[in-house]
């Protein structure tokens, strides 16, 4: 398995109804453990994700490491709207090969940042991080606890490819996408 360096940083240009937003306004930038936003992740973990796949203190030790895993935060301007963490090397897991791990991906603030097309550039960032690791295909897992994330991730590409687990508070799916 071959290490390819990241660019940090992305700029992209989202689309709305009312047209292109400036081209500077949206950034990536990566978060580590003395990053400015790494208290941002810190709580959104804690109020978002842990009620859903339990205590993430390994995870939120594994970003500040930054050794398996890279996450970034999307800014407008620099108000954060998203985070997205990911493996920094392809994985063959799940009989997949060859495929990039987004570990994470949400929507900060979604009752107000909903529908501006946010959701969609954070999926675009995945697919440009796979492409530069030279990916064929980008996987996660979500649970049916929160069925507008796999809303939208089926909406940016992905497809339900297996169910992994399936208990009595939820469905937990594999979800992938061919690049």
């Amino acid at each position: 398995m071959s290490t390819r360096v990241l660019s940090r940083t992305s700029q992209i240009q989202p689309k709305t109804s009312k047209g292109l937003i400036a081209p500077d306004s949206i950034s990536f930038v990566h978060v580590a453990a003395k990053s400015f936003h790494f208290k941002t992740v810190q709580s959104t973990f804690k109020k978002l994700i842990s009620h859903i796949y339990g205590d993430q203190k390994a995870a939120l030790a594994k970003i500040k490491e930054g050794k398996d895993r890279t996450c970034e935060i999307m800014l407008n301007y620099h108000n954060p709207l998203g985070i997205i963490v990911y493996k920094n090397f392809l994985q063959n897991e799940y009989g997949l090969s060859n495929a990039l791990e987004l570990k994470t991906l949400l929507l900060l603030n979604p009752q107000k940042n909903s529908g501006h097309g946010y959701g969609s550039r954070l999926f675009q960032r995945i697919d440009e991080v796979a492409k530069e690791l030279g990916a064929d295909m980008v996987y996660c897992t979500a649970s049916s606890k929160v069925e507008d994330s796999i809303k939208c991730a089926m909406k940016n590409g992905y497809k339900i490819a297996k169910i992994l687990e399936r208990n009595e508070d939820q469905i937990l799916y594999l979800l992938i996408k061919e690049l």
